[in-house]
């Protein structure tokens, strides 16, 4: 239910049955997902790095105004070898996805800010 809460309040505001959790519980339930996004999606999960090289492969790529024509990772090459599927060259991209593939992207990209583990 707090999970619910926090997209209701990040768009309607907080309804009365959000109430009913105490700022304990609140930060609790922060630091849990803290714990979770770290040991599943970031630097404590040995396989997060591997897992998301294909998007900074394309990243690169695009920076490189490159196509890639050959991948041995996740990277779909017959998607990113054509202008019509992978344009290059523009002065602005926008890549959508879910918050812990972000997050793992950023493991990849070797941030170093989200190196430290959270606080138990």
């Amino acid at each position: 239910m707090q999970s619910i809460c926090t997209y209701e309040n990040g768009y309607l505001g907080m309804s009365d049955f959000c109430y009913l959790f105490t700022q304990i519980e609140w930060e609790s339930f922060e630091n849990t997902l803290d714990m979770q996004y770290y040991f599943d999606y970031a630097y404590s999960n040995p396989t997060v790095r591997a897992q998301d090289i294909g998007y900074v492969q394309e990243l690169l790529a695009r920076r490189q105004h490159e196509y890639i024509t050959f991948s041995s990772s996740s990277v779909n090459s017959t998607i990113d070898n054509n202008a019509a599927e992978f344009p290059l060259g523009q002065a602005f991209y926008a890549d959508f996805s879910h918050d812990y593939i972000m997050i793992s992207v950023l493991t990849a990209l070797s941030f170093d800010y989200f190196h430290k583990p959270p606080k138990a």
